[in-house]
């Protein structure tokens, strides 16, 4: 059973969803922990609903499902900035499982960021990838999510799409994986099934190991890289024995071969000889947001009120609990400065009691605006208020 997509699978859903640029998100709302809706307007198309539930999914609605009137904080806090912004971009970064939203304001640009990987994440940076918002802050040992933070991608050095021989070439021969499979599925990124995918149209054992790739293998896959590339969008809901059980962008040789029972590159499988044809069917659809939404709306289940109620009071409590943090953070900070300040004084005092009282004696006998005059390029007086007074000294540390 599907419970994420892969970064093919958004490679695809980020392209079909161009039509909604220059749509409005007319209202945000925050049903669930881990899903928020967009409620979206298009000019001469009426409402769209986009519905994001982290990590696992995303895709186009018509239906609004029931929900607690009141807001989260998270939800409120995207409706004082992004409700009625324009949607100018949407966007795939890196091939990873991220979709981003670039949208305007008359007064702002923002960009909303949707991680399906791992826990998953939705967050709202600034126009300079500063985060504004995040519906989870973590600390990870390469990037960091919290507010006020700079964003930043995971890395990932190869994208499927832009691919070349040599990349794939330095791909298999750095991979750490013990099976081809399992590099093209993790180095590069593909998901399991996309994996197997390429090893059947390739015709490599999967469980080959990628120090036993050879150059003729090599050849094999690129070419059914840039077959995978050349695929045209022919989304299809996957039945197995009459139940939903994955929705694909095109045919795939994967589930002809599992039907078949055994494949030329599952020689290696101890089960090899046993294994048992599987019944699927498929089922044309004629968007891949509409097999998403027949495939996932099958799992909406609504929340008792009563853990609704409490999961959005904890959230509460962790978001007061992030804002003191911040605040002690930046309280500790400033009485660094402080102290610094102070040090440099005590350290500097007679220096300064001396100057002081010399100060004090001119102030007896010219006004201020002369003393100004004279005192310009004094090596410890940067500037002189005439008006209230007072002298600034730049000190050594």
């Amino acid at each position: 059973m599907k419970t994420q997509l892969s970064s093919i699978e958004i490679h695809y859903l980020a392209t079909e969803l161009q039509f909604l640029v220059d749509a409005k998100i007319d209202r945000i709302y925050h049903p669930e922990e881990k899903e928020l809706l967009l409620q979206l307007h298009l000019p001469n198309q009426g409402r769209k609903i986009m519905r994001i539930a982290v990590p696992n999914f995303l895709y186009l609605t018509d239906t609004k499902p029931e929900m607690d009137s009141e807001p989260t904080e998270f939800c409120s806090l995207l409706r004082r900035r992004i409700e009625n912004a324009r949607v100018r971009a949407i966007v795939q970064k890196n091939f990873e499982r991220i979709i981003e939203i670039l949208l305007e304001t008359k007064e702002h640009k923002y960009n909303l960021i949707i991680e399906l990987f791992a826990r998953g994440n939705i967050i709202l940076c600034d126009e300079k990838y500063t985060i504004i918002a995040v519906l989870e802050q973590h600390v990870m040992k390469d990037r960091s999510l919290k507010i006020k933070e700079t964003y930043k991608l995971p890395v990932r050095e190869f994208n499927l799409f832009e691919l070349t021989k040599d990349q794939l070439s330095k791909l298999i021969q750095n991979s750490v994986q013990n099976a081809v499979v399992k590099s093209l599925a993790m180095d590069l990124g593909t998901g399991g099934i996309f994996a197997e995918e390429l090893c059947l149209l390739a015709k490599i054992n999967k469980q080959k190991k990628p120090i036993d790739v050879t150059e003729e293998d090599l050849d094999a896959l690129f070419s059914a890289i840039k077959k995978i590339r050349a695929k045209k969008l022919q989304p299809l809901l996957v039945l197995k024995d009459n139940k939903l059980d994955d929705v694909i962008p095109f045919e795939l040789s994967y589930y002809e071969e599992k039907e078949t029972g055994n494949s030329e590159t599952d020689k290696d499988d101890k089960n090899y000889n046993t294994k048992e044809h599987q019944n699927y069917t498929f089922e044309k659809t004629l968007t891949l947001n509409l097999a998403l939404e027949r495939y996932f709306s099958l799992g909406i289940r609504k929340k008792p009120a009563a853990i609704i109620k409490s999961e959005k009071e904890m959230q509460k409590i962790q978001t007061i609990i992030t804002e003191q943090e911040s605040l002690a953070k930046d309280m500790d900070k400033r009485e660094q400065e402080i102290r610094q300040k102070a040090e440099i004084i005590y350290n500097n005092y007679q220096l300064i009691d001396n100057l002081l009282k010399e100060l004090k004696e001119i102030a007896q006998k010219h006004p201020w605006k002369e003393i100004k005059a004279k005192l310009q390029g004094h090596k410890l007086i940067k500037s002189v208020d005439g008006k209230d007074k007072f002298i600034v000294v730049e000190l050594d540390m």
